[in-house]
C-alpha cells in the first residue's frame, strides 16, 4: 500500500513530463493512422505497468485485494483527471490551430477509450461496486471534459459563422417577389444561392474536422456548430436586432416577404441534410427535435400570423419572461415599422416638406415601441395597459400628424390638398 502511495507523485511527474514532450514536439501523432498522440500512449503505458505490479503481488486475503484495487482506482483518477486539467488549461492557446484542437480532444476520447480498456482488465463487471462507482464516475468527469472544449472550440467559430449568416442575410433581403416566385424549383435554387456563402464556410472546416478528429469528438463539434448556426440565423436573419435609431426604412427592409420566408425554409432543409451527412453526420432526430431549429422554426411561423393574432398571443404570454417575450418584441417592431412603411408608400408625399412628416412618424414610431417595451414588464393588469396605450399612442399620433400637415401643408392624397 505504501508503494501506492508513493507511485502517486511519480505518476503526476512522469504525466507532466511526457505533456511537456509533446507540447514542445508540437503534438504529432502516436502513428500514421492515429488521431491522438504520444502523451496519452505515455501516460497508459506508465499506468499498465503499475497495474502489472499490482498484479502480480501475492495475496491470498481477498479483502486486501480489494484494497489494493480501490487504491489503484484512485490513482488512475488522480492522473487522468491530472491531464484533463492540463489540456483544460492549454486548449485557449491552440482554438486558433484547428489541428492541434482537434488533437487535444482527440486525447481527451482517447483517455476515455483506454480507461475502458483498463476497466476491464481490473475485472470489469466482476470488480467491487464502489471500486467500479470510482472508475464510472471518472468517465463521466472526463466525458464532460470533451464536451467543454468541444463547446468552447465551436464558440471560437462563432464570429465567422456569423459574418456569413449576415451574407446570407443580405443574399435572402435581395430575393424578389416575382410572378413565378412561387414554383419549387426556383424556390430551390434561390436557396441554394443564399447559402453559399455559409454552406462555403461549412465545407472548409468540416471537411478538416472530419479528417482531424474522432469520430465522437466529430459528433460533438457537428452538435455544437449545429446550434451556433440555428441561434444565430434566428437572431441575424429571422428577427434581427433593431437599430438604435428610428429608421423605418431599415427595419422595414428586415421584414420577410412570404417568398423569402419560403427559401429560409428550403435552406434549413438543406442545412438538415448538410449536418445529417447521409447518416454519417447526425441523427434525424436530434436535428429535428434540437430547441434551437424548434426556435427558429417558430419564429419564421410568426411572419404568417396576423398583426392583431400577435398582440393577443403575446398579452396571454404577458406575466412570463425570457426567449418568447424576446422574439415577440423583435417581430411586432418589425411588423410595426412595415406598417408606417406601408402607409407612407400608399400615400403622395409632397417632397418640399416630406422630411417633416417622416420625423414626426419617426418619433412616434420610437414612442410605440417604448411603449411595447413596457408591456414586457410584470404588470397586475396588462390588458387594461394595453388598452391604455394604445388609446394614448393614437391621439398623440393624430395630433403629429395634423400638426404637420397645418404647419406644412405637405400632404396630398388622391388630388385633395391638406
Amino acid at each position: 500500500m505504501q508503494w501506492l502511495n508513493e507511485n502517486d507523485d511519480v505518476s503526476l511527474e512522469y504525466l507532466n513530463g511526457a505533456f511537456q514532450r509533446d507540447k514542445k514536439d508540437e503534438f504529432p501523432p502516436s502513428s500514421e493512422n492515429s488521431l491522438f498522440s504520444n502523451s496519452v500512449v505515455d501516460v497508459f503505458t506508465q499506468l499498465t505497468q503499475c497495474f502489472g505490479v499490482v498484479s502480480k503481488l501475492e495475496c491470498p486475503d481477498p479483502e486486501i485485494w480489494k484494497r489494493f484495487m480501490k487504491r489503484f482506482a484512485k490513482t488512475i483518477v488522480k492522473v487522468l483527471l491530472a491531464y484533463a486539467d492540463i489540456c483544460k488549461k492549454e486548449f485557449p492557446n491552440y482554438v486558433d490551430d484547428e489541428k492541434k484542437a482537434c488533437i487535444l480532444m482527440n486525447n481527451i476520447q482517447q483517455l476515455r477509450v483506454q480507461l475502458e480498456k483498463m476497466y476491464e482488465k481490473m475485472g470489469g463487471e466482476k470488480l467491487e461496486e464502489d471500486v467500479a462507482t470510482i472508475l464510472n464516475e471518472l468517465q463521466a468527469s472526463l466525458n464532460t471534459v470533451l464536451d467543454e472544449l468541444a463547446h468552447r472550440f465551436a464558440k471560437s467559430l462563432e464570429d465567422r459563422i456569423a459574418v456569413k449568416v449576415k451574407e446570407m442575410g443580405d443574399k435572402l433581403a435581395a430575393v424578389k417577389s416575382t410572378g413565378q416566385g412561387t414554383q419549387r424549383n426556383n424556390i430551390a435554387n434561390e436557396a441554394d444561392e443564399v447559402l453559399a456563402p455559409l454552406m462555403d464556410l461549412l465545407e472548409d472546416s468540416l471537411s478538416l474536422y472530419a479528417h482531424s478528429c474522432e469520430k465522437t469528438v466529430l459528433k460533438r463539434l457537428l452538435k455544437e456548430l449545429w446550434k451556433i448556426v440555428m441561434t444565430t440565423m434566428e437572431k441575424t436573419v429571422v428577427l434581427p436586432p433593431m437599430t438604435d435609431k428610428a429608421d423605418i426604412s431599415k427595419d422595414f427592409e428586415r421584414n420577410l416577404t412570404p417568398k423569402q420566408c419560403a427559401v429560409l425554409e428550403a435552406a434549413l432543409d438543406t442545412i438538415k441534410q448538410y449536418f445529417h451527412a447521409n447518416g454519417s453526420g447526425l441523427k434525424k432526430n436530434f436535428l429535428d427535435k434540437s430547441p434551437e431549429l424548434k426556435s427558429l422554426n417558430y419564429a419564421l411561423s410568426l411572419y404568417t400570423q396576423t398583426t392583431d393574432t400577435l398582440i393577443k398571443t403575446f398579452v396571454s404570454t404577458q406575466t412570463g419572461q425570457g426567449e418568447a417575450h424576446w422574439m415577440f418584441h423583435r417581430l411586432m417592431r418589425l411588423r410595426m415599422s412595415y406598417r408606417f412603411c406601408s402607409f407612407l408608400f400608399l400615400t403622395n408625399l409632397r417632397v418640399r416638406s416630406a422630411s417633416s412628416l417622416i420625423y414626426i412618424l419617426c418619433h412616434y414610431h420610437v414612442f410605440l415601441s417604448s411603449m411595447l417595451n413596457c408591456l414586457f414588464q410584470p404588470q397586475p393588469h396588462p390588458v387594461s395597459v394595453l388598452i391604455f396605450f394604445f388609446v394614448l399612442s393614437v391621439f398623440v399620433f393624430i395630433f403629429s400628424f395634423m400638426f404637420c400637415i397645418k404647419k406644412h401643408q405637405c400632404f396630398s392624397v388622391h388630388g385633395w390638398n391638406w
